[in-house]
């Protein structure tokens, strides 16, 4: 019989000290969060494109020089699509716009673009190995993974890059092409 009040006495108190710490809702991540991302990956993207850049203007660009660039290229996209997917839906109420962020991955896009057809024009058969180096693919992935972060950047993206359209196109980025609406 003292046992049954002591039980109980402890399940009291057990309750209201559980009662009295309520658990912590973990702060959303917000706008900035996701713009870190992807200032990470354009930082990460540019040491990679000035390197194709400086092998195209020397002349010196050839399939075996730059398949390892474009999988580095590859690899940065995947990073950044994996921290927006374990990253997930942002507040973004806080922190910069949809249309900030858009501003700054828009750019990321545009020098890939510009830079890989600087070096088809001396490796003619690369629109045709982009895909099977992953490039459409993860690029795609990225943009997805934005989009999830933040609903609707895609398409502001879109309306950023509306002049390298054809030359995604033309290096064979069909799932980002589609994606952006194009």
């Amino acid at each position: 019989m003292f046992a049954a009040r002591f039980v109980l006495l402890f399940l009291v108190f057990t309750g209201l000290a559980a009662y009295a710490s309520p658990i912590e809702i973990e702060n959303r991540a917000d706008g900035s969060n996701v713009l870190d991302i992807v200032s990470a990956l354009q930082v990460s993207d540019s040491r990679i494109l000035a390197q194709l850049n400086s092998l195209a203007s020397a002349g010196q660009a050839n399939v075996a020089n730059i398949t390892p660039l474009i999988d580095d290229l590859v690899g940065t996209l995947n990073t950044a699509s994996t921290s927006f997917n374990t990253l997930g839906p942002v507040d973004d109420s806080k922190g910069p716009s949809k249309q900030d962020v858009a501003n700054a991955f828009a750019p990321i896009i545009r020098e890939i673009a510009l830079t890989l057809t600087a070096v088809e024009n001396l490796v003619p058969g690369l629109a045709p190995l982009l895909p099977t180096l992953g490039m459409d693919a993860a690029l795609h992935q990225a943009l997805l993974g934005l989009d999830i972060v933040l609903p609707g950047v895609v398409e502001l993206v879109a309306a950023l890059l509306f002049d390298v359209c054809g030359i995604l196109r033309k290096l064979g980025f069909t799932l980002t092409v589609l994606l952006l609406g194009f």
